[in-house]
């Protein structure tokens, strides 16, 4: 069974938007990395993750690249609240990181 959401995710361009803090996103996030691999200039995956109110954590679908530092953040060009996302019936998980994306 397929069901659609009527709503269209709004694309903010980062850093023109800042994102709100301790809220779930989608987020686009450059393939290429820093220092950019030349094979991957241009390319972009999507990811899960939050904006701290100083920098973009990923919670899911992004993997680090090996040989970085586990500190390592990947370079995030666009977000998207996610809640605004979800079809209707559909609640996430309540975490203290996110309280203010989860119905009470």
């Amino acid at each position: 069974m397929t069901q659609r959401t009527l709503q269209t995710i709004e694309w903010n361009a980062y850093p023109l938007r800042t994102p709100p803090a301790k809220e779930r996103l989608l987020l686009i996030v450059s393939a290429a990395g820093q220092p950019p691999s030349l094979k991957l200039i241009g390319k972009s995956e999507v990811a899960i993750g939050y904006w701290t109110g100083d920098a973009f954590r990923v919670i899911s679908g992004y993997s680090r690249p090996r040989l970085m530092p586990l500190d390592w953040q990947p370079t995030v060009t666009h977000w998207a609240r996610i809640a605004s996302c979800l079809p209707e019936a559909i609640d996430l998980v309540r975490d203290r990181r996110f309280d203010p994306d989860v119905k009470d």
